[in-house]
């Protein structure tokens, strides 16, 4: 007799079910914290064990426990958690800034004070004078905001 089955694919290494197995299966996601930034979840399961101390980082347990809308498990090591809670982040080195400035141009601090008492400050720095000719706008991004939105 031909029995019902269903293969499946985990990461590319197919598993067979037969009909009696197919209780045994369950729908789940799993990802990393860094993946899961910019996103929410009803629910997050957060495993936390001595295991992990190479990614413990206070900002990355905050993401963890940020992407919960309703409800949030804690599962693993009190410890753990206690030693991420404690370990600060390295800032991260990056050469944005230097970059920046060689395509802006770097101004000296004292000339772009003269320049912005002459009214004649870089086109990247926000002075009244560049808002009032209309060649910077202030308000960029804030298309949708009203009046109301500034109170709150």
């Amino acid at each position: 007799p031909k029995e019902d089955k269903v293969i499946i694919s985990f990461d590319g290494q197919e598993v067979e079910f037969g009909r009696k197995d197919l209780i045994n299966l369950t729908l789940a996601y799993c990802m990393s914290i860094h993946k899961s930034q910019g996103s929410e979840f009803p629910i997050v399961i957060l495993p936390m064990v001595q295991q992990y101390s190479r990614m413990f980082a206070r900002n990355l347990l905050y993401t963890a426990l940020t992407r919960a809308k309703e409800k949030l498990i804690l599962l693993g090591e009190p410890e753990a958690y206690a030693q991420c809670i404690q370990t600060v982040a390295l800032n991260r080195k990056t050469t944005l800034t230097t970059r920046l400035w060689e395509v802006l141009g770097k101004p000296k601090s004292s000339d772009t004070k003269e320049a912005i008492k002459a009214g004649s400050a870089p086109k990247f720095i926000l002075t009244p004078a560049l808002v009032k000719t209309g060649e910077i706008d202030p308000m960029i991004g804030m298309d949708n905001l009203t009046p109301v939105d500034f109170m709150r």
